[in-house]
Order: C-alpha cells, then structure tokens, then sequence
C-alpha cells in the first residue's frame, strides 16, 4: 500500500482468523498475490504464507511472535522464501529478496508505530 496507494485489495474469510487470505492486484506497481494466514495463537504468534505471482513468483513465509520483556511488547519476525528455479538467479540479479527484506523492515516499523498508537492501528 505504501509503494501503490490504489492497488486493489480484499480479504476472503473471516479476518484475523487462520485460513483469511489478504489478495491484492496493483495499479502503479504491477504487483499480484495473496497471503493467507496459516497458524495463529492470539497475542503469540502467526503464521502467513505469501504466494506473489507478479511482478516475479515467490512463495515467502512470514512467521511473527509477540512476546513481552521488561514491560514492553517484542515482535520478531522471521521471513523465508523460495524463489525456485530460475526465479532464484533472478532474485539475486536483481535484489528481489533484499527488497523483500527492506519491505518487511519498513512493515515492522509501521507495525510499531501503530501497537504504541493510543488509538490503535491505522490503515495507510
């Protein structure tokens, strides 16, 4: 949403729920994909499988835990991907997973802005 504010998104299933699965097709960037929530213990940790069909194929997985460690909320998040073959020679051509990465980065940040928001999480 930050890279393509008009990109066309919608959740299937109940949201927040294992099984919901967040979809979205971009207009300035021509992106497409879905992430489905795969594993969730409430205030714990969640797991998302990622399948991103444009603007190259990957099938990241996100796993994020929320623990609390001297009175403050930590959220670790952990990122894997297969790119296959040859998706993976592309991908460290031309960056891919770095800028998966920094992506995520930019995502946890806004993730904490938001958990240390008094009126909770806001939609960018």
């Amino acid at each position: 949403l930050i890279e393509d504010p008009n990109q066309k998104n919608w959740v299937s299933g109940a949201d927040g729920q294992v099984g919901a699965t967040f979809y979205w097709e971009g207009v300035a960037v021509k992106s497409k994909g879905a992430q489905k929530i795969t594993a969730l213990v409430e205030n714990e940790h969640v797991t998302m499988q990622c399948d991103i069909t444009a603007p190259f194929v990957a099938r990241p997985t996100f796993e994020y835990s929320i623990t609390e460690q001297n009175g403050e909320i930590v959220v670790t998040q952990n990122f894997s991907t297969d790119l296959g073959v040859p998706g993976n020679v592309f991908g460290m051509l031309f960056g891919l997973k770095k800028q998966m990465a920094a992506t995520n980065e930019l995502g946890l940040q806004m993730l904490k802005k938001s958990i240390e928001q008094p009126t909770g999480i806001t939609q960018h």
